[in-house]
């Protein structure tokens, strides 16, 4: 039986269940295809090991089975690391833009060149940190500063990106930002605002 298989895969550890399990989760879809969690398995499986058009094509068959924020947060996560961020960004835009995924929302929207699109959503994220939003990840507020700096140095509007800047040096007195930049991470090699 298919959630056999999955639950065997699952025993094997929370953050390392999928690596190396592709295999077994493949014969759990073949048993169960109409499953969407053993496709979101399969999808997390082929990312752990960096085969992204295996991912794609589970995340894909996830997101048409059950399609919802989480399923939607996985296929974009592929495309970002395939570098279709443009892609990844329109596939974010199909849901409902949760707070818990607007930082890879922005991030897309940023990659891809999209400011215009990407200013509501930086300064929706800032206005959700500043109050607190139980969704999001503690400590994402200077991130979301930077991107929206980038995203103000980008429209042209280099007042209000100094104004953010000063924002962010309240938060820790030893920054001093004066311009950023997007630049690929160097673990996954997506691009990040980056400021100096």
């Amino acid at each position: 039986m298919a959630s056999t298989l999955v639950r065997d895969v699952d025993k094997k550890g929370r953050y390392n269940a999928y690596n190396g399990s592709s295999g077994e989760l493949e014969q759990a879809v073949k048993i169960d295809p109409a499953d969407p969690g053993v496709w979101w398995r399969l999808c997390t499986s082929y990312e752990t090991v960096k085969k992204w058009d295996l991912a794609l094509g589970a995340c894909q068959k996830e997101v048409e089975l059950n399609t919802d924020e989480n399923s939607l947060a996985d296929l974009s996560g592929v495309y970002m690391h395939r570098h279709e961020y443009f892609q990844a960004a329109r596939v974010l835009e199909l849901g409902e833009s949760p707070p818990n995924g607007y930082p890879i929302l922005i991030q897309a929207l940023l990659a891809s060149g999209q400011y215009e699109k990407a200013l509501p959503v930086a300064q929706r994220l800032v206005e959700l940190n500043e109050h607190g939003a139980d969704e999001l990840p503690s400590g994402l507020l200077p991130d979301v500063l930077r991107e929206l700096a980038f995203t103000y140095q980008q429209l042209g509007q280099q007042k209000k990106a100094q104004e953010t800047f000063e924002r962010l040096q309240k938060l820790d007195q030893t920054l001093h930002y004066h311009s950023c930049e997007m630049k690929p991470d160097s673990l996954t090699d997506i691009p990040v605002v980056r400021c100096s």
